[in-house]
């Protein structure tokens, strides 16, 4: 009846109810041969759960199953601990248990050949002989060396570079910062840092933030991480600021009142010029001139200030407005000029020949010579010619001698024997004809499984 017990089948042993996601120690297994009733599989694995599938639709035809090995927390103490090994199998001490050697570990318990392995390229020995495990070398640093057991064998990134990257095993793996940024540390650096706002950086190899480049005095710069000068805007027309490296708009001071400048980016209140009619205090105000008076922009002095047009006097002195039937055209201290016999002004402090205009009884072009009205003709008003030529008489008007003056100004992120732990000796024959049928035991406690008998 049973040598077709059971064919194609596996044996799972571990930890979770779900044995399909315990680790399996047989695949693959072919069916019993003819005649053969008993066979013994070695699997050493530890766990709660065994168990047993097979992959067909053939009944799973089983009459007793023995589990042998040890109950995990009484095998534990006896077998070699993780980083050791033996091959004596009559050891009744722990000290039989030999380490790994420097550069090597072993992760499991019980090894019982030296099963030591090197860590590989990246790592390092968790101890210096013995090891259990290995360690990563740290972000930052490299390794080429496969059998390192300590981390003074991890290389540091070299000036200016870094790496995010840990277990790294060449020195590609550390590369440049980029333009605006510098490496978090001198060498072995892990990161990379933004240059702060008002500094800029266009190489890429920075190791220190003092290779962050300051925005010249007169600009300003809000963002991090620049990698050009050009992110350092220049003050507005009419400020300036003294401060390297300045990292706000608010550090461009406006020129003193009656000043400007003549362009941006100004970089001291020296840059600030006092507009024309004033002059340049040592505190850097502008003081305006005297009454009448003006000056060019940029005068530092009050001498510097003399007589505007329309005004007369001494530069060291006061200005006095011209009179009556005189102008002045200029600024400075020349005299006033005299309009054309027969013409006069209609104020005082004329600037221009062309405020000349005729008297009445006389025409002409302001400014020019005025020629007395002809017989028949008459202008009875002191007006500009444009307006109010010499008329002809008419009728029984007189001419008139004089007329009234009008006039008009104009200014935009291990096991060392076998003891049954588990065995189901009560007939256990199944046939399960379900497709892949399965079978499995919970043996309520964590077992160091050795083999399984399979009746």
């Amino acid at each position: 009846c049973c040598f077709e017990r059971l064919s194609n089948f596996e044996i799972r042993v571990g930890n979770s109810p779900n044995f399909q996601q315990n680790e399996a120690c047989l695949s693959n297994q072919s069916q019993f041969e003819k005649d053969v009733f008993t066979k013994t599989f070695e699997c050493v694995l530890n766990g709660r759960y065994v168990s047993i599938q097979q992959f067909n639709s053939h009944p799973m035809n089983i009459q007793e199953i023995e589990i042998l090995g040890y109950l995990f927390e009484e095998c534990i103490s006896e077998i070699c601990p993780p980083g050791k090994y033996s091959t004596n199998t009559t050891a009744n001490t722990s000290n039989i248990c030999i380490d790994c050697e420097a550069g090597k570990f072993i992760a499991t318990f019980g090894s019982t050949t030296s099963t030591c392995a090197n860590c590989g390229a990246g790592k390092y020995a968790s101890a210096l002989i013995g090891a259990s495990s290995c360690v990563n070398c740290i972000a930052g640093t490299y390794s080429t060396n496969t059998t390192a057991n300590t981390n003074d064998t991890c290389i540091k990134c070299e000036v200016g570079k870094f790496s995010t990257t840990t277990g790294a095993t060449t020195p590609s793996t550390c590369v440049n910062c980029g333009a605006g940024k510098y490496a978090s540390a001198l060498i072995g650096a892990s990161s990379c840092v933004n240059c702060i706002a008002g500094t800029y950086w266009t190489n890429t190899t920075a190791n220190t933030n003092d290779i962050c480049i300051k925005c010249e005095a007169g600009k300003f710069s809000t963002t991090t991480g620049a990698t050009t000068p050009s992110t350092c805007v220049n003050c507005s027309v009419n400020t300036y600021s003294e401060i390297v490296g300045a990292t706000s708009i608010s550090t461009c001071k406006n020129c003193p009142i009656n000043s400007y400048t003549s362009r941006s980016g100004s970089s001291t209140n020296s840059s600030c010029i006092c507009n024309a009619g004033f002059i340049t205090l040592n505190n850097g105000e502008c003081l305006a001139c005297p009454p009448n008076k003006t000056s060019l922009s940029g005068s530092q002095s009050i001498t510097s200030c003399i007589c505007n047009a329309g005004f007369t006097g001494p530069d060291s002195g006061d200005c006095l407005a011209c009179e009556l039937g005189k102008y002045k055209a200029v600024t400075g201290s020349s005299p006033c000029n005299k309009c054309e016999l027969n013409s006069n002004t209609t104020s005082i402090n004329s600037k221009f020949k062309g405020d000349c205009i005729c008297n009445p009884g006389y025409s002409g072009f302001d400014g020019e010579l005025c020629s007395s009205c002809v017989v028949g003709k008459y202008k009875s008003v002191r007006s500009s010619s444009q307006i109010n030529l010499a008329r002809n008489c008419t009728g029984s008007i007189n001419c008139p001698v004089i007329a009234i003056d009008v006039y008009a100004d104009y200014y935009p992120y291990f096991v060392n024997d076998d003891r049954t732990v588990y065995s189901q000796t009560d007939s256990m024959y199944h046939s399960l004809s379900n497709q892949n049928p399965w079978l499995y035991f919970d043996l309520q406690k964590k077992v160091s499984v050795k083999k399984l008998n399979i009746f």
